[in-house]
């Protein structure tokens, strides 16, 4: 077996930058809920990176299979948190919530996937946490992993999900 090793690895024009330094990742598989109608963590869907140089990006991947609402027409709304500060939201818009994801409508226990992307520019070498917070529209439960009618069957069914940060070189 042979190993090959490297100190830099270049595209044909001789450019060494844009690479994949360094990935971090975590997975739920464990059900959420929360009543609360403002954001809070969702525990387990936390992820911390520590950027090699102050220029680099993150590039940020979450995804859940299932998020519902026990309470017809109640939406189910995600934001992503880089330490304190909310990123990857939605424009001020009057009183509108500003939200990185959401789902829900007029059906009852609306369910869906939710994805969120987001390449971020913390511009650091420090210790970088990234979390995903939940909350309720005005009612209802919450529920992250699994259908907002939540039932012990096999009709029913739970999820996972995963959030992944990759340092990108610049």
């Amino acid at each position: 077996m042979s190993t090959l090793r490297v100190d830099t690895i270049a595209n044909t024009a001789g450019v060494t930058n844009q690479r994949v330094l360094q990935v971090v990742s975590t997975e739920k598989s464990d059900q959420f809920t929360t009543t609360s109608t403002t954001f809070v963590d969702i525990t387990g869907m936390s992820a911390t990176i520590t950027p090699t140089s102050s220029s680099s990006k993150i590039l940020i991947i979450f995804s859940v299979g299932l998020v519902g609402n026990s309470t017809a027409g109640q939406f189910v709304y995600l934001q992503l948190v880089r330490d304190t500060t909310s990123i990857s939201i939605g424009d001020a818009s009057g009183s509108r919530a500003r939200v990185s994801a959401g789902n829900g409508g007029t059906q009852p226990y609306s369910n869906s996937s939710l994805t969120i992307t987001n390449l971020d520019s913390p511009s650091t070498t420090s210790a970088v946490t990234y979390n995903i917070q939940m909350r309720s529209q005005s009612a209802g439960t919450a529920k992250f992993n699994s259908r907002g009618d939540d039932a012990d069957s096999t009709a029913y069914g739970r999820s996972s999900a995963s959030l992944t940060l990759m340092e990108i070189a610049q």
